[in-house]
């Protein structure tokens, strides 16, 4: 059995991007972050988030996070 798809606001998505919530609904609004609408809210899969971060040009996320935590060395 797979655990349910965790589903994010604009405010999570954003924290999670490193975003503001207007640079969020701007990209949602230009369509470049995988996103849903449930009447007029705007929500956000982790997992789709996640592989969509590994799509983008320049580091993964986990080399990102390890380079965080080692200050940048």
């Amino acid at each position: 059995m797979t655990a349910p798809a965790e589903w994010l606001d604009v405010k999570n998505a954003a924290r999670l991007l490193g975003l503001t919530e207007k640079a969020v609904r701007a990209r949602v609004a230009r369509r470049q972050v995988p996103f849903r609408r449930l009447g007029g809210r705007v929500l956000f899969n982790r997992h789709e988030l996640g592989q969509w971060l590994e799509k983008l040009d320049g580091c993964g996320v986990g080399e990102a996070l390890t380079n965080a935590s080692e200050g940048g060395r």
